[in-house]
């Protein structure tokens, strides 16, 4: 399967290193990437290193690039699966949901792990189009997207509670400690925790969008404008200190109920019984209610690895049966 790569940035470089280091055992090998500048179609290893070594935005000026980007380049390409890793607008979902179209109505396979375009293309479709791999948007490194359409198959979830972005876990961690919200922020993004702008995932558009994926999994046709938002981590800089000290822990959390079709995020108080009550650094954990138990699944939610990791996992998993999803239908 040939591998072709949009968006060609820290988690896009980190995909190419894994292709071609395992790629070969799995059948994948990388044939394309394209940036917002230019693209490349890699005829040696040599030019992929070549294209690694190169700025952002760079694609063009190496030795087997050329200038022009876009879903129109795609034709050219002689790709199998086209892998996001754009950064989209969340309201466009641009330019990410341009490619995936192109992809899926050429019969490819998209792997993404760009939210704006997936929450897009799953209200259109109804669900998840076939040829869509997304587990990489929500909780990247830990699987919750496949537990839900795999693992629970036949099984009732009447509910989803979490902690869904790694950002605003750390900084809400650091807010309890007594650490200013501008030195968390700091902190944050001097670690790689948290992007130079981390406003998207303080106000909630980020855990706004895994909420309205997570909800369009399970059936509900939620928008990413459907989600209430109930607060944002900066309503929380005046009163998170001390919590600790209370026996109480603030989360940013997600909420879907399948039932009634909704989906919500705000802060949210947690005691020591509480199964979100310890989390600490920027983990992720979703507590998933079904009608005769409860699952509670914790691990990595955000990092180039392991999102590079996740991508792969879902390449390998579009390659069974001529890249049809191996998953049931969303609806349960």
């Amino acid at each position: 399967m040939r591998v072709a790569v949009a968006g060609f940035g820290g988690v896009g470089r980190r995909l190419a290193r894994l292709l071609l280091e395992r790629g070969g055992s799995h059948g994948l090998s990388l044939a394309a990437a394209i940036d917002s500048r230019g693209h490349a179609v890699f005829d040696s290893r040599g030019c992929v290193e070549e294209a690694l070594s190169a700025p952002r935005g760079g694609l063009a000026g190496v030795s087997c690039g050329a200038p022009g980007s876009g879903p129109g380049v795609l034709r050219g390409l002689g790709y199998d699966a086209l892998v996001l890793t754009t950064a989209s607008s969340p309201g466009t979902g641009e330019p990410g949901l341009g490619y995936a179209r192109a992809a899926l109505e050429d019969g490819k396979v998209v792997v993404a792990a760009d939210k704006p375009p997936v929450a897009l293309l799953l209200l259109e479709h109804g669900g998840p189009p076939p040829g869509l791999f997304y587990k990489a948007t929500v909780m990247a490194g830990t699987p919750l997207i496949d537990l839900l359409r795999v693992g629970l198959a036949g099984r009732r979830v009447l509910r989803v509670v979490g902690v869904l972005n790694g950002t605003s876990n750390y900084i809400l961690n650091l807010l309890m400690e007594g650490v200013p919200l501008e030195e968390a922020v700091e902190a944050a993004v001097r670690l790689g925790i948290a992007e130079p702008d981390p406003s998207a995932d303080l106000r909630g558009v980020d855990l706004a969008l895994k909420a309205s994926i997570v909800a369009q999994t399970l059936g509900c046709p939620v928008g990413p404008g459907d989600v209430v938002v109930g607060g944002t981590v900066y309503d929380a800089a005046g009163w998170a200190p001390g919590l600790r000290g209370a026996g109480a822990a603030l989360r940013y959390t997600a909420r879907v109920d399948v039932a009634g079709c909704r989906a919500e995020i705000g802060l949210t108080l947690h005691g020591a019984g509480s199964r979100l009550y310890s989390l600490p650094g920027s983990l992720n954990a979703a507590v998933i209610g079904l009608e005769d138990s409860t699952i509670y699944l914790e691990g990595p939610g955000a990092g180039l690895g392991v999102t590079a990791a996740t991508l792969l996992s879902d390449l390998v998993l579009s390659r069974r049966a001529g890249g049809k999803p191996p998953y049931f239908p969303a609806g349960l």
